[in-house]
């Protein structure tokens, strides 16, 4: 790995981002075991933007639930990050979201009175889960202040190789939801995971398939 690409991962790189932002119906329309932790809460304030030429690889949404007027809905992302010829970062990204799913304003997005969530991704053989973040007064949190919560961080850096080099895969997750409904007696709904398909990949020889940034 060049030390060009190192550095740059150091000084611009986040190992953990949160963000609160609005968005449409067709926003989360599908596309083509963790560790244990200490809740914490949710970051109100919005998350850097990607870097550039980042591109969406896999968008995958479930409905966790339904009660009243409103659904949870939970979605994986994978997004990827070409750097100079060879190198690749590799994005995870989680969304959950309360929507209406009668008139007036049907699919429109509210916020959820709770949420517990978790990002992560799996590899043949494992899986890892960042810390669960929560919100919503009703969990003894900051109030969820917006219709959607994204919380995202960059999984990896790997140097591509040819078709002939070592096969690599990997996958997004949003695992062990659980949402409170904006809906009278506040229902709690939960899932244990919605992934998105296997992304593969060729690493350079002697590389490994995942390469923690620092």
């Amino acid at each position: 790995m060049q030390i060009k690409q190192r550095a740059r991962l150091r000084a611009g790189r986040l190992a953990l981002v949160l963000a609160a932002s609005a968005g449409v119906l067709a926003a989360i329309a599908p596309a083509a075991g963790a560790s244990t932790a200490a809740p914490s809460a949710m970051a109100a304030a919005s998350s850097p933007a990607f870097p550039s030429g980042t591109k969406t690889v896999f968008h995958t949404c479930q409905v966790i639930g339904h009660a009243g007027n409103y659904q949870a809905v939970h979605c994986a992302d994978l997004l990827t990050t070409r750097v100079g010829t060879a190198g690749l970062e590799i994005w995870i990204q989680n969304e959950v979201l309360c929507q209406r799913t009668a008139a007036p304003n049907k699919g429109g997005l509210t916020a959820c009175s709770g949420v517990h969530e978790r990002v992560g991704y799996g590899v043949p053989g494992r899986t890892f889960a960042q810390p669960q973040q929560t919100c919503g007064k009703i969990l003894g949190h900051s109030p969820c202040i917006s219709s959607r919560t994204e919380h995202r961080f960059l999984a990896s850096f790997v140097t591509l190789g040819s078709a002939s080099a070592p096969a690599c895969s990997i996958w997004a997750e949003s695992v062990l939801d659980s949402v409170v409904l904006p809906t009278t007696g506040h229902p709690t709904v939960s899932a244990r995971v919605v992934a998105t398909p296997h992304f593969n990949y060729h690493i350079e020889a002697g590389n490994s398939c995942i390469e923690i940034p620092m």
